[in-house]
């Protein structure tokens, strides 16, 4: 357990194949190691996956949604 915590606090964890698309794409952009890149909670509450189906929402453009795609970066030893 202790290792699966050092790959997400550097960007590295992989997700099983039964997860679900817009599932994986709020874990991504929660998981994102520089704090004020992550989803505010509005942006949260507003995703896909955490809407009813049927539910409507505002959805955010292709690019802003590509900008917080989450992807290993530099950090220093205080963000972990």
């Amino acid at each position: 357990m202790k290792d699966l915590l050092k790959l997400i606090k550097i960007g590295h964890y992989e997700f099983p194949v039964e997860i679900s698309k817009e599932a994986k794409d709020l874990v991504r952009n929660l998981l994102i190691l520089k704090p004020e890149d992550r989803l505010t909670l509005p942006e949260i509450l507003n995703h896909p996956w955490m809407k009813e189906p049927g539910e409507d929402s505002e959805t955010e453009t292709e690019s802003e949604a590509e900008s917080k795609e989450s992807t290993p970066a530099e950090f220093k030893s205080d963000d972990i």
